[in-house]
């Protein structure tokens, strides 16, 4: 009896043993399997990482190069614009030439196109311009005429970011509303200081508020500036005309 009580006792042990030996065999097993599919994980994420790398390089490059080309045509167009209207400061120098008024009008809304893409050019971000800066050279470019009739030009711009489409109304509005203001709105014997005030606000950061005023002769009821309604239209920019002591012009123009 009691050998076969060690017989069984010493085959339980054995089975024990085995037992042992099998889950052990059996977790060498899954750990090899986890540390197989680790390595094919690892494998996998450092060749998506170095193909992502390559495109992401690749469209840096891209980019770069898109970036100089657009600032190349920018520049180019301004050139061309400025080349049109040196041609055109020259017909119009001639003494023969009778439409003077005409083409000083041309002139100066080709400069403003022209001053858009200068500032294009220079600016990093090649969707949105600075409105100030813009505004300003433009108001530069327009001295001269000024001058020349005695007007005084005061301005006051907020620093802001704008759209380049929006831009380019804004800065044809501002020229035409100064140059009717140098056709129409001041006599040549006017005694009292001629004056033109332009000023736009940056509100709420979702419009700007623009107003432009001289101390001229203003409107008559049949006068309509169809020009500046068509220009105000294509942005959807509402706008109002008064005589305060000469002509006003205020609008709000949306950033977005």
């Amino acid at each position: 009896m009691e050998t076969k009580f060690k017989t069984e006792q010493k085959n339980a042990e054995i089975i024990n043993q085995k037992n042992i030996i099998i889950q052990e065999k059996q977790r060498q097993k899954t750990f090899f399997i986890a540390i197989i599919s680790l390595i094919i994980l690892l494998s996998i994420s450092l060749i998506f990482y170095i193909t992502v790398k390559a495109k992401n390089k690749r469209l840096s490059k891209l980019l770069k190069e898109n970036e100089f080309f657009v600032g190349e045509a920018n520049h180019r167009i301004k050139n061309n614009l400025q080349l049109i209207v040196s041609l055109v400061a020259r017909e119009k120098n001639k003494k023969e030439n009778e439409n003077h008024e005409a083409l000083t009008n041309i002139v100066t809304k080709i400069e403003s196109i022209a001053t858009l893409h200068q500032q294009l050019y220079i600016n990093e971000e090649k969707n949105k311009i600075n409105l100030k800066d813009y505004l300003n050279e433009l108001c530069d470019n327009l001295l001269p005429l000024l001058e020349a009739k005695n007007i005084v030009l005061k301005r006051d711009f907020d620093e802001v970011l704008f759209s380049i489409e929006k831009s380019v109304y804004i800065g044809l509005i501002l020229n035409e509303l100064i140059i009717n203001s140098l056709k129409h709105g001041f006599s040549e014997n006017a005694n009292s200081t001629k004056e033109i005030n332009i000023q736009y606000k940056n509100s709420n950061n979702k419009k700007i508020e623009f107003t432009y005023s001289d101390n001229g002769k203003g409107l008559t009821d049949k006068e309509k500036p169809k020009l500046i309604h068509l220009l105000c239209k294509q942005i959807k920019a509402e706008y109002t005309i008064e005589n305060k002591n000469g002509f006003y012009f205020k609008t709000a123009i949306k950033l977005s």
